[in-house]
């Protein structure tokens, strides 16, 4: 399994920015990777996995980052996780990353409502 680097040091528009972030319950995937590179650059990170088993192991790995464990598919419980998220880190998250959805429906976006839209801004050397 691949790992973030950990000699990536925190960038002050990451640095204290809470996240919500799903898929991270792989133990190899893209979600972890994303978590980890989040958390090396200075972001509080929630993680949302779909099993306690994935939970465990994913907070072995993410250093104690709250995790969640929910089924993305259940949209009346999934309709809470922002705010569970959201308490667990202490306040409302700035980003939301979707690194793993599978939805077999018509998705209501207005449940996830993010309180600031974290900005991404193109860095050049």
């Amino acid at each position: 399994m691949r790992h973030a680097d950990p000699t990536l040091a925190a960038t002050p528009e990451l640095a204290g920015r809470r996240v919500l972030l799903t898929g991270a319950g792989s133990g190899s995937g893209i979600g972890l990777a994303s978590a980890q590179v989040l958390l090396a650059q200075g972001a509080r990170v929630g993680a949302v996995v779909t099993s306690g088993e994935q939970a465990k192991a994913t907070r072995s790995l993410l250093d104690g980052a709250p995790v969640l464990v929910q089924d993305l598919l259940d949209d009346d419980a999934t309709a809470g996780v922002p705010e569970r998220v959201a308490l667990a880190l202490g306040g409302p998250f700035a980003g939301l990353v979707c690194c793993a959805v599978v939805h077999h429906g018509p998705a209501d976006l207005r449940r996830w409502r993010v309180q600031r839209p974290l900005k991404v801004k193109e860095r050049t050397r």
